[in-house]
């Protein structure tokens, strides 16, 4: 029986099939979200009245869902802080902790600013107020808060990564992208120091 190069090399690149296969994984998650424009088409009332009712399906949806495999439970996007601050002042203490566990599990996600903001007709000192109120709730029940989002806006200013980065974001949010980014990758930061955020 004579070497077959041919086969061996056949047989070397099926081994080594499964390991190619692993190296080629790529994760996608899809993050549900509703874009809030704050008074286009109601009062604050009534922005109120549908955040809690917003909140409340999708902690229903996450205790539903709480069984079945990770990648099949429920997550959602908050929009702005301000969710969870009206939550805050309409819900019982209970009902705000319930919200607070799901924020901790990861099936709730609240970003660093207030609301969807025009960050190009913002100065530097607003945009660090934007994050005051959910840098302060972060503190008060230990949480993780690892996003920061501007929605719709094709160009935001110079450094605001920077500013968000430096708040403790890790990522981005981008409705009009719909893409979720570490800062440190590919397309490069939009920002003038070592802490900037990435974003399509």
């Amino acid at each position: 029986m004579f070497f077959n190069p041919n086969k061996a090399l056949g047989s070397f690149v099926l081994l080594l099939f499964p390991i190619l296969l692993a190296a080629q994984q790529k994760h996608i998650y899809l993050a549900n979200d509703n874009h809030t424009d704050y008074y286009w088409t109601g009062n604050a009332e009534a922005y109120d009245t549908v955040a809690i009712q917003e909140i409340d399906f999708y902690l229903d949806l996450a205790d539903a869902t709480d069984s079945s495999p990770s990648p099949y439970q429920n997550r959602y996007n908050l929009d702005g802080a301000w969710y969870v601050h009206a939550y805050q002042r309409h819900k019982s203490p209970a009902e705000f902790e319930r919200l607070i566990n799901r924020i901790k599990s990861g099936h709730i996600s609240v970003p660093y600013n207030w609301l969807v903001s025009t960050y190009g007709g913002q100065p530097t000192e607003a945009v660090l107020r934007g994050m005051y109120w959910v840098g302060s709730l972060e503190r008060a029940y230990d949480l993780d808060i690892k996003l920061a989002s501007s929605i719709e806006n094709q160009t935001n200013p110079l450094g605001l990564s920077s500013l968000w980065a430096g708040a403790g974001a890790k990522y981005s949010w981008r409705g009009s992208a719909v893409a979720i980014r570490p800062f440190h990758s590919p397309p490069w930061p939009i920002g003038t120091t070592k802490y900037t955020v990435i974003r399509d």
